[in-house]
Formats: C-alpha cells, sequence, structure tokens
C-alpha cells in the first residue's frame, strides 16, 4: 500500500469510529475508489453490511447508524416516525412487549436502501412511503439524539398524525386515543401548519374530535376555518358509529365515551 493510500486509510478509521456507517456515497465523495475500498475490506479494515456500505465492526453497528448514514451522507428524506418517534421522544403509553418495531418514512419514490433493508438489525423495521403531508415531506421533522446520535424525527404534533392516519390498520382506535391523551403539551402554531398541510382527511377529522372530547389544553388556540377538512364519510370501524360533527365513523364501543 503506498503512503498516499495508508494516510488515506489512517484518515478513515480516526474519521469513523467503530459501529458508524460508511456509504459508497461518502467514500466516492472524498476520494476512496472502489479498488481501494475492496484492498480496505481484504485487509478486514472494512465490513460489509451489504452492496453500498461498510462500518469497521458490525457487532457494533445499530439501526441507529443505519438510518444516521441514510440521513446525513444519502441525505434522503426519510424519518424516524409515528409510534417510534413518539416513544423515543419520550411520549410512549407502554412499553413494547415483544419486539421493538422502528417505523420509518420517506416521500413516495423514495427507496429505502438494499443494504438497509436487508441487514439483520437487532429490531423489525417498517418502511413506508407517503406524501402525508405534500410537498413538504420534512414538515414538523425535529434532530434528537438516540444512544448519542443525531435522527431526524417527526416532533410529537407530527407523530401523533401518522399515528390516526395508519388507524386502523396499523394502529387501533384505543392505540391512538391512549397516545393523545399524553400529548398535553403540543404547540398550537405547529398543530395549525401540519393539519393545514396534512393531505389525510381521515387524520385531520380524527386528531380534531380526539383533541375536543379529551379537552386539550392547546386546543382553543388551533383554528377549523383553515384546515380543510373535506366533504362525506370516512369509516375507521366497518360496523361502527358515526360521529355527526366530523362525519367519522368508530368503534361502537368508544361511542360513549367520544360522543355527546
Amino acid at each position: 500500500m503506498t503512503q498516499d493510500n495508508t494516510t488515506k486509510l489512517n484518515y478513515l478509521l480516526r474519521s469513523w469510529p467503530p459501529g458508524e456507517v460508511i456509504t459508497s456515497k461518502w467514500l466516492t465523495t472524498h476520494g476512496y475508489t472502489p479498488d481501494l475500498v475492496k484492498r480496505y475490506q481484504e485487509s478486514s479494515w472494512l465490513e460489509s453490511l451489504g452492496h453500498g456500505a461498510w462500518t469497521q465492526r458490525l457487532e457494533d453497528v445499530t439501526w441507529v447508524d443505519g438510518v444516521h448514514a441514510i440521513q446525513t451522507q444519502l441525505n434522503l428524506p426519510i424519518f424516524v416516525v409515528s409510534e417510534s418517534a413518539l416513544r423515543l421522544g419520550g411520549y410512549a403509553h407502554y412499553l413494547p412487549f415483544s419486539e421493538e418495531t422502528i417505523f420509518l418514512m420517506g416521500q413516495r419514490g423514495t427507496t429505502l436502501p438494499k443494504w438497509f433493508r436487508e441487514y439483520p438489525w437487532k429490531v423489525r423495521t417498517v418502511y413506508k412511503t407517503s406524501s402525508l403531508f405534500g410537498n413538504e415531506p420534512s414538515l414538523g421533522i425535529q434532530e434528537i439524539k438516540i444512544q448519542g446520535t443525531a435522527l431526524q424525527v417527526s416532533s410529537p404534533e407530527r407523530a401523533i398524525l401518522e399515528v390516526l392516519y395508519a388507524v386502523p390498520k396499523d394502529f387501533s382506535f384505543e392505540f391512538a386515543w391512549q397516545h393523545f391523551e399524553s400529548l398535553l403539551s403540543l404547540r398550537p402554531s405547529h398543530v395549525q401548519r401540519l393539519l393545514e398541510e396534512c393531505t389525510s382527511i381521515k387524520a385531520k377529522r380524527l386528531f380534531l374530535l380526539l383533541a375536543e372530547k379529551l379537552e386539550m389544553p392547546w386546543r382553543c388556540a388551533v383554528s377549523r376555518e383553515s384546515i380543510s377538512l373535506g366533504s362525506g364519510k370516512r369509516v375507521l370501524a366497518k360496523g361502527g358509529m358515526l360521529n355527526k360533527m366530523y362525519q367519522i365513523t368508530v368503534p361502537s364501543e368508544w361511542i360513549e365515551t367520544i360522543d355527546d
């Protein structure tokens, strides 16, 4: 190995602690050719997570490192969302009893890298694409530290809308209700903007219904006039009962709780 390549290797090893993920894009941008990377791998300086991603020691890598690389090196609009964002932000109603699930969402047309999809993380990952906030995929996204690493995750205002968007397919009405009632300190200005931009009529109606019936302290600062609620009924529960104000069908066992 030439002196120049040795220097480049030393820089790489100093710059990237064991466990952090290095992508082909970063390596190419910083002058590491495919042949040089292959030589590092053959010498056991780097270990492959799959095509397009490496780390120094596979046993140290976590899903957090993978998502961090996706967000900061590949610059893809893929975020930690819904229940995962609430839980990681300290808003969990209860701890998961089985395998931890990490929910990720990207803008429609954004593909989760194959190396991330196929690597055996110690958690279950669920990735979906959506245009829930139209042409503003990063609206309501904030940065928090997880395991000491900064990740872009949904704010609580956005995360609860993502949960409601997934009712009843991925989350039950009870699950959404229980998480919603813990969100006493949502920021009205953030709620307002997200509701105005949200493309899911069902999620917006259910959000406003729960805010009203749970008498959330911030609800009066949110104006319904500028929020499009569409027309016609929305069914969350087949065979359920209709809430007349928001024209949304909810489970019959909850009707006494949420309807006058």
